[in-house]
């Protein structure tokens, strides 16, 4: 069972449609409702204010979906664990990716490949990959194709910098340790320019540690993404926070 708590009107919606769809039972609370005892496999909620008075009567992981900027600091992520945070708007595959990593093994998630199928040509974006390894270049780039996407490749943060001004890009996947400009700089520079407010930076990472993701989201990336990735992960971002409108 998937409890859900104090979720905004569209949110409830994509949960109570989807979850049945994936043979899960929602079950809905209000904020006032006394959870304890409660044993879901999973509490998803949209309001970090809630989480020190749930989190004491129940023990299941907890998913927030809210506003990057509402993220909680890590410590008080470790104080709550297990929580993910989830940046707005939660997507179809993107869901599916957060319950398939965060469900207890006794809840059956039941694969609906029409629903969560990878389709050619899904996203008409053009990125920019900032990685300075060739082989990880290579295959980023042709899990992004696959999906639909140009791709631009810049090797260190200096080399994205100029590329942004001269190029229009919906999205940058952002290699974390590069030489000449790291990724953490080049997105603090990226942010400190207030040209591109709304550009989606993805970090990409080795470290998927609770501290790599607060240097990340402190350093102005929305998202991350964990070496080695799989394609079902990328398009998951990709349908966070790229719009399917989007055209080359």
């Amino acid at each position: 069972m998937i409890a859900i708590t104090n979720a905004g009107g569209g949110l409830t919606e994509l949960l109570t449609t989807l979850l049945p769809s994936w043979g899960l039972t929602p079950r809905c609370y209000s904020q006032d409702d006394d959870l304890s005892g409660l044993a879901p496999d999973l509490l998803i909620t949209d309001c970090p204010e809630c989480l020190f008075r749930l989190r004491p009567g129940i023990s299941a992981p907890i998913l927030l979906v809210t506003a990057y900027g509402n993220f909680l600091p890590s410590e008080e992520v470790t104080a709550l664990a297990p929580l993910q945070q989830q940046a707005r708007p939660l997507s179809r595959n993107a869901l599916y990716q957060i319950l398939q990593r965060n469900l207890r093994s006794g809840a059956q998630l039941v694969l609906d490949p029409v629903q969560i199928e990878t389709a050619p040509l899904a996203h008409r974006a053009r990125i920019l990959l900032v990685e300075d390894n060739a082989v990880n270049q290579l295959v980023a780039k042709g899990m992004l194709s696959k999906l639909g996407c140009e791709v631009i490749v810049a090797a260190h943060g200096g080399e994205a910098l100029k590329l942004l001004e001269d190029q229009r890009f919906d999205l940058v996947l952002m290699d974390c340790n590069m030489p000449v400009m790291d990724g953490y700089e080049a997105s603090r520079q990226i942010r400190r320019s207030g040209r591109w407010p709304d550009l989606p930076i993805v970090a990409l990472t080795a470290n998927a540690m609770a501290e790599e993701r607060e240097r990340c989201r402190a350093a102005g990336m929305n998202d991350y993404l964990a070496k080695p990735f799989r394609r079902e992960e990328l398009n998951a971002l990709l349908e966070l926070w790229v719009p399917k409108t989007t055209s080359l």
